[in-house]
This record gives structure tokens, C-alpha cells and sequence, in this order.
């Protein structure tokens, strides 16, 4: 989970602007991602330096349990959240509003556990838990804007592959193709029980070099006549070691499945024609 985004940052922004005591209260965007074969419950706590006065979930989300308290000069809001369908990330999961009560410049939030219940996870649609983790974007606030004099210290992720399809092909084959994320390769893996929901599950089908945006495809091969198979891309970063390095995340949102079947290729003849062989 992170705070906002560090693209619509203007290069002129002015750093330390105070924000007036009792003024309106400034939003932080909290998103989700690295959602697995998507989620319908978020558990945790946001944590502030200054007045936490509630949390405004989006249109996918709704309130299940909310407590306030504060602690060690902190403020903080506990939040359970579920939704009505299972929701794949990127997802923008609610906003968080502060208000400068206390004097302090500037504000920030984090994400931690959840202080009731000490979790801080996610459930899949399968009933599955997953931990969430914050990767410390912070959202310091100075001005109307996140990230005032403060640099993100992890990578943004990667765009997510889009457009994934998988059709029969000629030769009993699948093809499948998918438009590429922002990363430098694009990974697809198949299973024939499920999505794969992560870079090892599953088998591998293709790990091809892409650029962003580019429309791609791979013929797959051997299949069995009418096994049903899923398939799930992913859009990586890997480093000089061959390591996926940590701006590759899991999405859900490239996703397909497709039941193999031989398409067998035919050509128009006339009556004549077909007469003409047998002469």
C-alpha cells in the first residue's frame, strides 16, 4: 500500500508552506496493489503527527470496524475495510484526511498494523490471507500536495500489463497475446486450476523482453484438447544479477483462461474443383 502519486508533483513546488491551524483538512490518497487473484478485506492503521479527523473509503470499500486513538503523541485511526467484489490493484482504496490541530509542520501518515487486532492484511478472494506491507512513501504535507521535501524511498511500481487475451490458435495452439507495463520484460505464467498469483506459481510459459505499451503475443503449444488453462502476466524489472528487483509487483489484472481446442484449417473449393480430383 502507498500514499498518492509522485508523478503529478510539479518541479516548482515550494518545500515547508505551513498549513493554518483549523484550516481544511488535507487528504492523503491511500492505494493498494500487489492484490494476488483479488481482494475483498484490507485490515490496518494509519498513523499521523497530527489530527487524524476520519477516513473517507472509495467507492469499492466500505467500513467494516473504525476506532480512534492516540498514543505517544500520535494519532491514529484502526481500520477494517471489506468490499463488495473481489478488487484487483492498482486501487485507489480511500483517503485519509488530517487536520493541522496541534501546530505541527509538517504532517505525515504512515500505514501500520491494525492496533486492535495487530494485522495488517489482505484476504483473496479464495479466502486466503495476505500481509500488506508499507513501503514508507510517508506523504509528508507542506503544501497541497503529497511528497513536499521528501522523496519516496521505494520505487513506484511497475504499470501492470493490460489487454491479456488467450484464443485458440492453428496447430491446436493458444494464442496469447497482451499489451506490455512499464517494465522491461513481460512475464506470463498458465495453471490449469487457477490464475497464477505470483512470479513462481504455476508454470512459465514466456519471459520476453518488452517496452511499454508494446502489443505482443506468444503461441503456446501442447495442450491437451479441451484442458481449461489461465494464464496471468506479469510486467518486470529485473537487475544486472537477474534478480526482479522490487519495482516488479504481483497485479491481478492481466488475466485470461481459455479452454484448448484444435482449430483445423480448411479451404473453399467449388463443386468442380472437387469433381476435377476425382477425374
Amino acid at each position: 500500500m502507498h500514499f498518492g502519486e509522485i508523478s503529478a508533483i510539479p518541479y516548482d513546488i515550494v518545500c515547508g508552506t505551513t498549513l493554518p491551524p483549523g484550516g481544511h483538512p488535507v487528504g492523503f490518497p491511500v492505494y493498494a496493489y500487489n492484490l494476488y487473484d483479488g481482494i475483498d478485506y484490507l485490515e490496518f492503521s494509519i498513523e499521523s503527527k497530527d489530527s487524524l479527523a476520519r477516513f473517507v473509503p472509495a467507492g469499492d470499500f466500505q467500513i467494516v470496524s473504525a476506532s480512534a486513538d492516540r498514543e505517544d503523541g500520535l494519532y491514529r485511526i484502526n481500520l477494517i475495510l471489506e468490499a463488495a467484489w473481489p478488487v484487483c490493484g492498482p486501487v485507489f482504496v480511500g483517503t485519509a484526511e488530517v487536520e493541522q490541530a496541534s501546530g505541527v509542520d509538517p504532517i505525515w501518515v504512515d500505514l501500520v498494523p491494525n492496533r486492535d487486532t495487530g494485522e495488517m492484511s489482505a484476504r483473496d478472494r479464495n479466502g486466503s490471507q495476505h500481509y500488506l506491507f508499507s513501503p514508507k512513501h510517508g506523504g509528508y504535507a507542506g503544501t497541497d500536495y503529497l511528497y513536499t521535501c521528501q522523496e519516496p524511498i521505494c520505487p513506484e511500481p511497475n504499470l501492470p500489463v493490460t489487454d491479456l487475451s488467450a484464443v485458440t490458435g492453428p496447430g491446436c495452439s493458444i494464442k496469447v497475446g497482451w499489451t506490455s507495463g512499464g517494465g522491461e520484460r513481460t512475464m506470463v505464467r498458465y495453471h490449469p486450476d487457477h490464475y497464477p498469483s505470483g512470479y513462481e506459481d504455476g508454470a512459465l510459459l514466456c519471459e520476453v523482453q518488452t517496452l511499454p505499451g508494446e502489443v505482443s503475443f506468444y503461441y503456446h503449444y501442447g495442450i491437451p484438447q479441451g484442458q481449461l488453462v489461465y494464464y496471468t502476466a506479469f510486467s518486470l524489472t529485473r537487475d544486472a544479477s537477474g534478480n526482479i528487483e522490487l519495482d516488479s509487483f504481483v497485479e491481478c489484472s492481466a488475466m485470461d483462461t481459455v479452454r484448448a481446442s484444435c482449430v483445423i484449417a480448411v479451404e473453399e473449393s467449388s463443386w468442380s474443383e472437387i469433381k476435377s480430383i476425382y477425374r
